[in-house]
């Protein structure tokens, strides 16, 4: 919008940078959902495999610890009850 209202009024240079502004938000969403499915498959194996078969109490505290941060980080990104689900989760692992 910003970029088309630039170009209107001749001015190339904020055109340019609306142009930009909106492909680095649009780069950012990709990564960000990127993150997040490798986060949520991180916490499916967690969960079926690295937990579960754990040695001894040192690798199974560390894998829950692993857990809790790989929750954090989703919380930080997420919104409403989703946030509150999943600080829940990341407080429990912890």
């Amino acid at each position: 919008q910003r970029a088309k209202l630039a170009e209107q009024a001749a001015r190339n240079d904020d055109m340019a940078s609306a142009m930009q502004q909106q492909m680095a938000k649009e780069y950012r969403g990709k990564v960000e959902k990127e993150l997040r499915e490798i986060y949520y498959d991180v916490l499916g194996l967690l969960d079926k495999n690295l937990i579960p078969k754990a040695i001894n109490t040192e690798r199974k505290v560390f894998n829950m610890k692993m857990k809790g941060e790989y929750n954090r980080c989703i919380a930080e990104d997420a919104k409403g009850e989703q946030k509150h689900r999943v600080e829940e989760e990341s407080q429990k692992d912890y």
